[in-house]
């Protein structure tokens, strides 16, 4: 994987965290979850990973010192439309999520409702490494519904 490559992979990643500044530590994880290795950054000649970000300022953006520090994306007339898309879709996702799988979400876990929706089938399955959930839904129209995020435990 050459620079750029690794440059679009990172924006991509900060856009679709939608309005939400993510620390440089997330951003790994994160990178990690979907290319299955941290980012490469000794690779590319650099000591530390935030160094390597600072020097993708045309990508994204960073704000602090250290891996508690916050990345940003920075917004180009391309990418523009994917994050007005993926910021509008994160607002509605939640709500019509939880009334497709018949679950609500407390604290940051999934409970199932007392009396979840009829005609609602759902297939849950969870990676050995318990971070990422897909989440397969049947509406009322029998409309198939796939839904798939990351989650950090502590």
């Amino acid at each position: 994987m050459n620079m750029e490559e690794l440059k679009k992979i990172i924006q991509a990643i900060v856009i679709s965290n939608a309005g939400c500044p993510m620390t440089i530590l997330q951003l790994d994880r994160d990178f990690k979850c979907h290319e299955g290795y941290n980012i490469p950054y000794e690779k590319y000649g650099f000591q530390k990973l935030d160094a390597m970000l600072r020097s993708m300022s045309d990508a994204v953006q960073t704000k602090g010192q250290g891996s508690s520090a916050l990345v940003l994306p920075v917004i180009t007339a391309k990418s523009k439309h994917i994050r007005e898309m993926v910021v509008k879709h994160k607002k509605n996702g939640k709500k019509r999520h939880a009334e497709l799988s018949g679950c609500t979400v407390k604290k940051g876990k999934f409970e199932p409702s007392e009396r979840p929706r009829a005609n609602t089938r759902d297939d849950v399955v969870i990676s050995t490494a318990k971070q990422n959930v897909q989440i397969r839904s049947a509406n009322k129209s029998n409309n198939v519904v796939d839904t798939s995020c990351s989650l950090w435990t502590s």
